[in-house]
């Protein structure tokens, strides 16, 4: 009977939690509906068609080079830990998981065992996915740390640039604050041996059996693997330096938007609005950033001198374009990788059978009786 009750509440936390994320999905496409409404979509679309296509096709192809940059940062980490699987896969996996980040409501929650799991499933020999977890997790440890001192840095930029000098002092400082804090916890966790959250997970994994044993057990290892990685300062640098990059391709792609409608903008407008409006997305858990990214960023535009209407159109096409690129490219991934996976496993079992068949013991043959001779 308790099992019956569990089983019960499980399904109906499922719906409450499918449900709560078509909510989401509504109220952000409907935000982006009144955000476009006020402007006017006659007058958007009026200015959408005036965008030069050469310009907009060196918007996509920085869209494109973003998710490159972000695949070889993804591939530094992992290839501190296995040599597999092949390099495509993990760019392939990526883009994937971005797609799903931008269909789904609070997908970001799952979008690194997501990740995992797909690597995983491309290995050969197969590794598990706790042993690509913690690499992915360090990877969104290097891509909140570079967006998070980005958008930090974009908000004093745009506090001097609307005349708020001491609103940018005081955001330096709390920058540096909280600098000095995650740097000293990472020294402390890596300092020991696996500092006190892996100790904690070994305690735990050791008293826990079952389901919530292998959780642990795969926590633990996924933890291991973080801190040991965290503790390269080489590999900070390096993964820094393309999670930079990966910024500089998304903010261009944004300023050749703005070029492609015939207007020069200043690039530390586009770094503030970027930066901003995308931590905002990411904040507020909808698919894509979808409707509070938009909003956010056409609200600095617009607090920068920017007219609503080129503002909207700017902001509109670049995220239509980002959309259009992800999806198209993630969705066909998906596939791609199910098909590599079913592909792979039969490799194995392939490998394996010779040796099934060198271990197993043949079937003696009958003899046949031998007739005496006559004599």
């Amino acid at each position: 009977m308790a099992k019956i009750l569990d089983k019960r509440r499980q399904r109906a936390r499922a719906w409450a939690q499918r449900l709560l994320g078509f909510a989401v999905l509504g109220a952000a496409l409907y935000l982006v509906h009144r955000l476009v409404a006020e402007v006017g979509w006659h007058e958007i679309t009026e200015r959408l068609a005036e965008a030069r296509l050469p310009w907009v096709a060196l918007v996509v192809a920085c869209l494109f080079a973003q998710l490159g940059a972000w695949a070889a940062r993804q591939r530094l980490s992992v290839r501190r830990i296995t040599s597999t699987p092949p390099a495509w896969t993990l760019f392939l996996a990526l883009v994937a998981t971005a797609a799903a980040n931008f269909l789904l409501p609070f997908a970001r929650l799952l979008g690194g065992l997501l990740r995992a799991r797909f690597m995983s499933r491309s290995s050969s020999p197969k590794n598990p996915k706790r042993l690509y977890y913690g690499a992915v997790l360090f990877d969104q440890a290097v891509h909140l740390l570079v967006m998070g001192t980005l958008t930090l840095l974009g908000l004093v930029i745009g506090a001097v640039e609307l005349g708020r000098p001491f609103a940018a002092g005081g955001m330096i400082v709390v920058f540096a604050a909280l600098a000095a804090g995650g740097a000293l916890w990472i020294r402390r966790q890596t300092g020991a041996t696996g500092g006190g959250l892996v100790r904690f997970l070994e305690r735990r994994t050791a008293e826990r059996e079952g389901i919530v044993g292998r959780f642990l057990a795969s926590s633990e290892t996924a933890a291991k693997i973080f801190f040991r990685l965290a503790a390269d300062g080489g590999l900070w640098r390096r993964t820094g330096a393309l999670g930079l990059g990966v910024f500089v391709f998304v903010a261009g792609a944004q300023w050749l938007t703005f070029y492609a409608l015939g207007l020069t903008v200043n690039p530390l407008w586009v770094l503030t609005t970027v930066s901003v409006g995308l931590s905002a997305g990411v904040l507020l858990g909808t698919p894509g950033g979808l409707g509070t990214t938009e909003a956010t960023m056409i609200a600095l535009y617009h607090a920068f001198g920017i007219g609503t209407v080129d503002a909207a159109s700017a902001v509109l096409l670049f995220r239509g374009l980002q959309f259009a690129v992800v999806l198209g490219t993630g969705l066909p991934s998906m596939l791609a990788l199910e098909l590599y996976a079913v592909a792979v496993r039969r490799r194995i079992e392939v490998r394996a059978e010779p040796e099934e068949a060198i271990g197993a013991v043949a079937p003696a043959e009958p003899i046949e009786p031998v007739e005496k001779a006559s004599g």
